[in-house]
């Protein structure tokens, strides 16, 4: 692949960092672990599972530059996979009671707004940074 992946994973790591240091105040965190390093973890796997999307899109392109052109599927990859991802983890998370809402919290079917639409919204945004990045 002609595209390094660690502009993928900074740039996501980033947009996560901004993201979780925003809907933090919306968790009661129950993990145990301090408040930054915790962050510094999810932010970690965020920006993991939006790299490995983007080698997903890629693999599907048989090419890493799919980014300059996206099609309409790799817009539907990468809303529909993070979404999916993002309920799994805040489904086993309450489950095994790793965390849970404030009342401030907006959920949908249990599961909370914000971490719903994170990975998807912040895995749209890195893909369009790479795009503006590679278009200059």
């Amino acid at each position: 692949m002609k595209t390094k992946i660690l502009p993928i994973f900074l740039i996501a790591f980033a947009t996560n960092a901004i993201w979780e240091l925003l809907h933090y105040p919306l968790y009661i965190d129950l993990s145990g672990i301090p408040q930054y390093p915790h962050l510094f973890l999810a932010t970690i796997t965020d920006a993991i599972i939006i790299t490995t999307i983007f080698l997903i899109i890629s693999l599907k392109n048989s090419s890493s530059n799919w980014t300059k052109n996206p099609k309409k599927t790799d817009y539907l990859i990468a809303l529909i996979l993070p979404i999916a991802i993002a309920i799994a983890i805040e489904t086993r998370a309450l489950k095994i009671q790793r965390w849970a809402y404030t009342s401030s919290m907006p959920t949908i079917l249990g599961i909370g707004l914000s971490p719903l639409i994170q990975l998807a919204t912040t895995s749209i945004i890195t893909f369009a940074i790479i795009k503006k990045i590679k278009s200059t």
